[in-house]
């Protein structure tokens, strides 16, 4: 069912003497019929929280990570699957059970995965640089450079191959902190970075078409203040940590108080963010997670759990109270927490079926019908079940949501960066297309070749979301233009050659000011 994202699972292998010491993971699947579990030993410490099990679009799996290494899907490190984040300042050396290395796992939040917009069979990490730094407290774990990754799954017989790893594509010390969001743009191919300042002042968002940055947009906002506590640097650091995007890429839950909650409009075409409303939530929550319809938002957080109608017209005073406590299962033992500047709990995700799975340790929330006001919306809260197992999954399962996209948010039907036909895509050998100089300052001359020039042909030039801004269709002997572009603004653009419908050549150039 659906694709790209099995939750995991880890504890001592038992079934082989020689390797009782090492893990393996235990992935929770969705399928037609259901839920169903899998399973492979590993020689990677899964962690608390700190895994991800990538699946290609049709839900068969495609390979592990824990951020410092990457195994093939049966659990053997994949060729060049070693070597990650090696020059950060979080990089543990691995342990040994025998001859056998067991790879530590990187900062936790710090990477996700994404698919390659035209090549199904390649995938890129997107890991942030990790800094320590304890004279900076909250924000001792900083990230100055974003780092991709490359995996090639057609390589080595369908088992994969790490191409390249730790390669910088963003170096702004100013982007410090570690965890970002990864949305997909309008077209439903490239995706955005998006990352924030730890005091919350600015957000920029990277356009990655493959694996080439072709924007920066960067959104600013007003200092924020802080309650009246006396711990107000916790504040700053708990509410600095996390953003939670809507299932269509377009809203984004940010808490900026311990007590209030931004909605972020995102511009999924343009990269730009802007505050839609301040929400008055009265505690602290995190995580947060939206309804598929992205209707309704749900908080998870010490003061226990709670839903919110976005569409109400007082959206502070549609909040519903699901649960009044959040307990958490560790080692069968309950533990009841209580304070509001606790530990956060892991990521809860929107599954494939369409049902919200807030899976922490042993505790296993479901909520049933998210679309639907509380209490229809059917959840399911593990200590308020009469009989053991307490777990709405039906048994002590030790498992948790990793921090990973939402993979299916599609493009933008009818939106302007939608209009961009299949572009840019591979040229032809019997066209091709010759642009000087780039970048430009403002003439663009542009030659094409080709055997002859049929009537048909089309040359348009388009921006990086998408956007047809210029368009002519080509007489037989217009082999060679030359425009005036001085008036356009700054950017990566591409010249596309059509003909019948059919992109026959591409050619990116650059426009500086």
């Amino acid at each position: 069912m659906g694709g790209w994202d099995p939750w995991v699972y880890d504890q001592p292998f038992p079934s082989d003497p020689e390797y009782e010491d090492l893990p393996f993971v235990r992935l929770m699947v969705f399928e037609q019929e259901g839920i169903g579990w899998d399973s492979a030993r590993i020689n990677f410490v899964v962690g608390n929280g700190n895994a991800t099990a990538m699946c290609d679009r049709h839900g068969n799996l495609q390979f592990l990570s824990n951020g410092l290494v990457v195994a093939m899907a049966d659990g053997r490190i994949m060729e060049g699957g070693t070597g990650f984040n090696e020059d950060t300042d979080y990089h543990p050396e691995p342990v040994y059970v025998g001859d056998i290395p067991i790879y530590p796992s990187y900062t936790r939040f710090s990477y996700q995965f994404i698919p390659d917009g035209k090549n199904d069979s390649v995938y890129y990490m997107i890991h942030s640089f990790i800094k320590v730094d304890n004279d900076s407290l909250p924000f001792n774990i900083l990230s100055p450079f974003l780092q991709i990754s490359k995996i090639d799954m057609s390589r080595r017989q369908g088992q994969g191959e790490v191409v390249y790893k730790n390669r910088i594509i963003e170096e702004d010390g100013e982007w410090e902190h570690p965890i970002f969001l990864l949305i997909q743009h309008g077209n439903g191919r490239d995706w955005w970075v998006v990352r924030w300042r730890p005091d919350l002042t600015a957000f920029k968002a990277l356009l990655l078409e493959s694996d080439s940055v072709v924007a920066h947009v960067r959104s600013s906002f007003p200092p924020r203040d802080t309650n009246t506590m006396t711990d107000a640097w916790y504040e700053l650091g708990l509410t600095s940590l996390f953003a939670y995007a809507s299932p269509d890429g377009m809203t984004i839950a940010k808490q900026y108080r311990m007590d209030s909650l931004w909605l972020l409009s995102f511009d999924r075409c343009t990269g730009k963010l802007a505050i839609a409303e301040s929400i008055y939530t009265e505690h602290f929550y995190s995580p947060y997670v939206f309804s598929p319809s992205g209707r309704f938002l749900y908080g998870f957080g010490p003061r226990g759990i709670a839903q919110w109608d976005l569409e109400a017209e007082d959206i502070a005073q549609s909040k519903v109270v699901i649960d009044s406590i959040y307990m958490y299962y560790y080692l069968h033992e309950l533990y009841l927490v209580t304070s509001e500047v606790d530990p956060i709990g892991n990521p809860v995700a929107l599954g494939p079926d369409g049902k919200i799975y807030g899976i922490n340790r042993f505790t296993h929330i479901v909520i049933e019908n998210p679309d639907e006001k509380c209490p229809d919306c059917n959840a399911c809260v593990p200590w308020r079940l009469e009989e053991d197992p307490k777990s709405c999954l039906g048994g002590y399962y030790y498992l948790f949501t990793p921090w990973a996209p939402f993979y299916r948010s599609g493009p933008l039907a009818g939106s302007p960066c939608d209009t961009l036909r299949a572009a840019p895509a591979p040229g032809q050998d019997d066209f091709d297309i010759r642009i000087y100089p780039s970048p430009t300052y403002g003439p663009l001359s542009i030659e094409i070749t080709a055997p002859r020039l049929p009537q048909g042909l089309h040359l348009g030039i388009v921006d990086v979301l998408g956007r047809i801004l210029y368009e002519q269709d080509l007489p037989p002997d217009m082999y060679r233009q030359q425009l005036d572009l001085s008036d356009w603004a700054a950017g990566v653009y591409h010249v596309v050659l059509w003909f019948d419908d059919q992109i026959k050549a591409t050619k990116r150039f650059a426009i500086i000011k």
